[in-house]
This record gives C-alpha cells, structure tokens and sequence, in this order.
C-alpha cells in the first residue's frame, strides 16, 4: 500500500452526561477502498465506546449498553490536510 495523505476528521459521540469529541488522523491509502472510517484500540478502549455494524449502525458509550445512539447521515467528503513527502521518514 501506498500512503497518499493525511486527513483529520472532527468525531462527535453524543451521550446525555456529555458528548465525547475525538480528533482523529486517517492515512489515505492507494489501492485501499473502505466504507468506514477504522479506528484503532486507543480511542475505543479510552473512552469505552463500543460501535456495532449491523443493519443499523449504533455504538453504545460506557457499561449502559441498552442505550444506543445511531451515527449521523454519511458525509463522504474528504480533504486531505497533509502530504507525505517520504513514507518512510513520517510516523504513523
């Protein structure tokens, strides 16, 4: 795979106690399509969310996992904010 850019993307989990905001970097890849956004271990196990792919997409946020909260309609526009000059110099 081949590392074109570095896009950030602004993530909103509504939750009634307080909404958790996460800033996260997505590297775009080329030859590599996805429907979804794939977030490391870090981010869910922190904040202890939980997101579920079924017919209806929901993710659930603490140890109250009756309380489901549907994603957003999809925005699918994308910007990359950073090019990679050497992929094997930039850190991921």
């Amino acid at each position: 795979m081949h590392a074109l850019g570095i896009f950030e993307a602004e993530m909103i989990f509504p939750h009634p106690t307080g909404s958790i905001r996460l800033k996260a970097e997505f590297v775009v890849t080329n030859n590599c399509t996805s429907q979804h956004f794939i977030l490391e271990n870090d981010y869910l196990n922190i904040y202890v969310i939980d997101i579920n792919n079924h017919k209806d997409r929901y993710f659930t946020i603490g140890k109250n996992k009756r309380q489901k909260f549907a994603f957003p309609p999809e925005k699918r526009e994308i910007t990359v904010i950073r090019k990679l000059k050497d992929v094997n110099k930039e850190k991921f």
